[in-house]
């Protein structure tokens, strides 16, 4: 089973997921479990090409309104993570 830690220090961003992120347990194992709206903004914070392909890939899970939210709340002067989401639109 593929695992990502994600420190809460880098930007409020990530403090944001880890600290809305649900609670599972596996094997008596407690672990946070981040959204998958909050992924996709994580992913469009890096925007690597592997990135582009794994926010195609969840855009049918997220909810899309709750995923703007998180866009507009987190997104900088230059609305640079809603124009790398719209580039993601534009190749689906």
């Amino acid at each position: 089973m593929p695992v990502q830690f994600l420190p809460n220090y880098i930007s409020p961003l990530f403090h944001s997921a880890i600290e809305e992120a649900n609670i599972v347990e596996f094997e008596d194992i407690r672990s946070r479990l981040v959204s998958a709206e909050y992924l996709v903004l994580l992913l469009l914070t890096s925007f690597r090409p592997k990135d582009k392909i794994r926010i195609q890939s969840l855009l049918n899970k997220v909810n899309r309104d709750l995923l703007l939210s998180l866009i507009e709340r987190f997104d900088d002067e230059q609305k640079s993570l809603y124009k790398r989401y719209n580039e993601v639109l534009a190749g689906t």
